[in-house]
């Protein structure tokens, strides 16, 4: 009786897990066509992503990133560059001073004595000039010095002042004369000009050092000036000045 009752009880537990086990799958395959269906929907009304390997995505990223880089680059050469700026082209305000000039070494130093403690705001710069020694009337060189020599011979039988010319950048040309003014030498050209004797005019000039002295600060005034004019015995226009320019350094 025991045996059957036993029986009796482990068919019914059988019979519960079963309906359990038959009800757990009815509901997990509604589940698993609710999910398609789902799918099916999104791959009909909208769009899936595919799916990526980390790899290619990153690749994908890179691509992009290159892609940008040189639209912007384009964009750069397109739109119009704005000069730069160098602290060199910056308005520096420089100092300005007035040189006065041209002197002999001798008469700078008689300046700089007479003018005493302002000397010491004072530089002396040393110039090389062009000076003009007059006008060299010549007549052309010969090609041979016994050209020359006939040519001079035949200018002293005519009674015309003149000498051979034995050296240099005119050998075997011949002189007529040096003139101290340009009026004086151009007339004298004329003259024998008419008489037919043609000549060239050269000036004649040499290159000296001069001296200039340099103003500035409280020594740049017309007191200084005046000073200096005095000095030399001559008028303040007689000096050459260089206004408004920038300041040399001493040695």
């Amino acid at each position: 009786m025991n045996k059957m009752r036993w029986f009796f009880w482990t068919l019914l537990m059988l019979n519960a897990v079963a309906a359990y086990w038959f009800s757990s799958a009815a509901d997990h395959r509604r589940d698993v066509v609710s999910d398609l269906t789902s799918v099916n929907r999104a791959g009909q009304g909208a769009e899936v992503k595919e799916l990526q390997l980390w790899g290619e995505s990153s690749a994908a990223d890179e691509q992009k990133v290159v892609a940008e880089e040189a639209n912007q680059q384009q964009l750069e050469k397109m739109s119009p560059a704005e000069p730069e700026q160098h602290v060199s082209d910056m308005p520096v305000d420089e100092e300005v001073c007035r040189q006065l000039g041209p002197f002999e070494p001798q008469t700078v130093a008689k300046i700089l004595l007479v003018l005493g403690d302002r000397a010491n705001g004072i530089l002396v710069i040393n110039k090389e000039e062009v000076v003009s020694e007059g006008f060299w009337l010549i007549m052309q060189p010969r090609e041979t010095r016994a050209e020359a020599e006939l040519l001079l011979k035949s200018l002293h039988d005519r009674k015309i002042e003149s000498y051979l010319i034995t050296d240099g950048e005119y050998e075997n040309g011949v002189t007529l004369g040096v003139f101290s003014g340009k009026e004086n030498a151009d007339s004298y050209q004329d003259k024998l000009l008419a008489e037919g004797v043609e000549s060239v005019l050269i000036p004649r000039t040499k290159v000296e050092k001069k001296a200039w002295v340099q103003l500035k600060g409280d020594n740049n005034d017309e007191n200084t000036l005046s000073d200096i004019a005095a000095t030399l015995g001559i008028e303040e226009s007689a000096i050459r000045q260089e206004e408004s320019i920038p300041c040399e350094m001493s040695n």
